[in-house]
């Protein structure tokens, strides 16, 4: 999770607050660390309250449905491949009603240039908010 941050903050403007839920993945001590060093307010949603991510829940049956129920993976790199297939499918070609009918790399283009995020539908299980 960590390295993901790094790549964002990298690319895009820095982090102001990061919301999630509380998976391993996201309480753990280099998170936090991470957190701290880069003056990032944590946000976490409640727990088993499934309705403060209901997007991430549509995306998580999406990605079963799509993906991981129409594919047979023979290894960990042929998986990975098939991952990153769907993924730019996912997030370059279709276009997303939460985001005003644009895929993500519309919907970030225009975020920098206008330097503001519109209002969108609910968010994911990590929502990352520019400064």
């Amino acid at each position: 999770m960590v390295a993901v941050l790094n790549r964002i903050s990298r690319d895009r403007q820095a982090l102001k607050k990061i919301f999630c839920n509380n998976g391993s993945d996201f309480t753990s001590q280099l998170m936090g660390l991470w957190v701290y060093q880069h003056q990032v307010k944590i946000d976490f949603s409640r727990p088993g309250k499934s309705t403060n991510n209901a997007y991430i829940e549509s995306f998580n049956v999406t990605l079963r449905r799509e993906c991981l129920n129409t594919q047979w993976f023979l290894a960990l790199q042929d998986a990975q491949q098939q991952l990153d297939i769907w993924r730019q499918e996912y997030y370059v070609s279709r276009h997303h009603r939460a985001l005003q009918d644009r895929n993500s790399l519309e919907f970030a283009n225009n975020h920098e240039k206008k330097g503001t995020i519109e209002e969108v539908k609910p968010v994911r299980i990590l929502t990352l908010q520019m400064a």
